[in-house]
């Protein structure tokens, strides 16, 4: 249902007592509605909690993760797709110093299921603690973790996406003594 209401004006002017309407389009509002608010939270070396604004009418979800890159025209790729009925998800399987990309949309009915949200990336990395004494494997170790954050960051920028995370995480502790 529309109504379109014409309020009065003093009739000084052009047009005194005319109404004009131009290019109206009436779209009906999708039934399930694309999720905001996604994001990757609270990563470790190999988990991160990955969270997004729940949407009243899901009854589930749907996620996606995969590789960056993998997200295209609108779809994902290969990747792990999961069903879950939270907003927010622990991924405690993931690959050290591996950048990700993650993501969701809901299902609010069988037949009902809203555009999958623009994609968020993000990384997971290792702690390093870092001792008097360290040996040349850990700098090594440290450097190759470093230079991982940099690729993500830069794929991060070479996607384009607007929406694009990029969500970095590097944990240096530096402790005097053993």
């Amino acid at each position: 249902r529309c109504q379109f209401i014409d309020v009065a004006t003093d009739g000084a002017g052009c047009c005194a007592g005319d109404m004009a309407i131009d290019e109206v389009r009436l779209d009906e509002a999708p039934s399930c509605p694309v999720v905001t608010g996604l994001q990757a939270i609270g990563t470790s070396d190999t988990s991160a909690v990955v969270s997004w604004d729940s949407t009243a009418d899901a009854q589930n979800y749907q996620l996606w993760i995969g590789l960056p890159g993998s997200f295209a025209n609108g779809a994902p790729g290969s990747g792990q797709f999961i069903i879950t009925n939270n907003a927010s998800l622990l991924f405690d399987t993931l690959s050290t110093s591996a950048c990700y990309e993650v993501s969701v949309r809901p299902i609010c009915a069988p037949g009902d299921t809203a555009a999958w949200a623009s994609p968020a990336t993000f990384y997971v990395v290792a702690e390093i603690v870092l001792r008097l004494g360290v040996t040349r494997a850990l700098v090594h170790q440290y450097l190759d973790a470093l230079a991982a954050i940099v690729q993500c960051q830069r794929q991060c920028r070479a996607s384009r996406r607007d929406t694009y995370q990029c969500v970095l995480k590097s944990v240096v502790h530096q402790r005097i003594g053993v």
